[in-house]
């Protein structure tokens, strides 16, 4: 007997047992995915349409017929609608394994550490089994998607990825790709790389292995968002200036109310207008849709703003595809608190991050006053973290670079 519970069902017209409606599922995901974003619109990742096509499995059941959609709901302006009328892909392996768990069979499921084990109970009892047994998810990138095909070309802990070499390895991946592992738009250098992350892993220390080039200039800013997605409402926007010869100085353009979100972002345009032509840094692409996604919905706002900063020549410079393209760390997650903290940058607030700054905002619109400053400051700490790792990696130009 399979058994589920949906967050919402949404009563609509049609013909099911029930009479002249039918019930649809919703699902409540307030989480933004950076990487299922495409050309500005956020898209479901493949196990939430996992999830709602189950609930319609159930549904058909209970009224009779199948819903030809499901929902998940993010905020009131944003609910991504799922087909339900075919089957997504690799549900069928998903509730296959799933039901074997149920019967106490994990066929050979272990953990896989990565950037979201921060938030889990489980972090301090699953580092140590990894690091005993030199799990291959230490690794940058090898997640749960890649262990199950590295196992099953013999490659079973880091010291395994040593002595490998890409071309005999790659005839193998691109093999296995075909028989379901890995994922079907796997990059093809992708195995070189950790190949090359397991030595900087042996060697615990991060290499440049291609020159950086920053722009020559006088003048630079470093930006960050803070955003709370459960409202769909961006808050603040900060922003450190960085001239030679001058200290660092922090702007901050703050929302104190809802409403205030589309004034921030005129006031953010206009500040990006009077410093048109300098190199804006930040750190991922949370910046860059956000970005779109207010010129979308506030005809305000200057498109050409954003286009000379994200465009073909525009002015802004992620320092995550830097980091990714051009470096190695001997590091988990890549994320920007991971890679300054190993490098030495101190947070000031000892619970920072943006799950903690969503807890103060809300803190604040409801009368916590002393909040702001709190959020200010850790906001201001992002932005200076983005100047502090670019001028880390110009420090670090001298390094050589790892020996294949």
């Amino acid at each position: 007997n399979k058994a589920g519970r949906p967050d919402l069902l949404v009563k609509s017209p049609g013909k099911s047992i029930f009479g002249d409606y039918l019930y649809y599922p919703m699902d409540v995901k307030m989480a933004r995915v950076e990487d299922a974003w495409d050309n500005g619109d956020e898209k479901l990742t493949p196990p939430q349409w996992w999830q709602l096509y189950f609930y319609g499995e159930l549904l058909e059941k209970v009224q009779g017929v199948r819903p030809a959609f499901g929902y998940i709901y993010k905020t009131k302006s944003r609910k991504l609608r799922s087909d339900l009328s075919k089957m997504p892909a690799k549900y069928d392996r998903a509730m296959e394994l799933l039901e074997s768990f149920l019967r106490g069979d994990p066929q050979d499921a272990e953990p896989a550490i990565n950037s979201e084990c921060k938030n889990c109970e489980w972090l301090k009892h699953c580092v140590p089994w990894a690091e005993e047994r030199q799990d291959l998810s230490l690794l940058f990138w090898v997640g749960s998607g890649m262990k199950p095909g590295l196992k099953k070309m013999g490659i079973n802990k880091i010291e395994d990825l040593l002595d490998k070499d890409e071309s005999v390895l790659l005839p193998q991946v691109q093999q296995l790709k075909r028989e379901g592992y890995f994922w079907k738009t796997m990059p093809n250098d992708l195995i070189g790389k950790i190949i090359r992350w397991a030595i900087v892993h042996k060697n615990q220390k991060p290499v440049i292995h291609e020159p950086i080039e920053f722009p020559e200039s006088d003048k630079e800013i470093h930006y960050d968002i803070e955003d709370d997605p459960t409202q769909d409402f961006v808050y603040l926007h900060g922003l450190v200036l960085f001239e030679k010869g001058k200290e660092p100085v922090y702007h901050a353009f703050f929302a104190d109310k809802l409403e205030d979100e589309q004034k921030i972002a005129k006031e953010l345009f206009d500040f990006f207008k009077a410093h048109d032509g300098v190199s804006v840094y930040y750190y991922s692409s949370h910046e860059k849709t956000t970005l779109l996604r207010l010129t979308k919905k506030y005809s305000s706002l200057d498109a050409l703003v954003y286009e000379k900063l994200f465009g073909a020549s525009g002015t802004a410079i992620d320092l995550y595809q830097i980091i990714q393209d051009k470096t190695d760390w001997p590091l988990t997650s890549y994320g920007i608190k991971s890679i300054c903290t190993y490098l030495g940058f101190k947070w000031a607030a000892h619970d920072a991050g943006g799950a903690a700054s969503i807890v103060w905002m809300n803190d604040y619109l409801n009368g916590n006053q002393e909040m702001k400053a709190k959020i200010l400051r850790y906001n201001e700490d992002d932005c200076r973290a983005t100047l502090f790792l670019k001028n880390k990696l110009i420090k670090m130009q001298t390094q050589k670079p790892v020996e294949k």
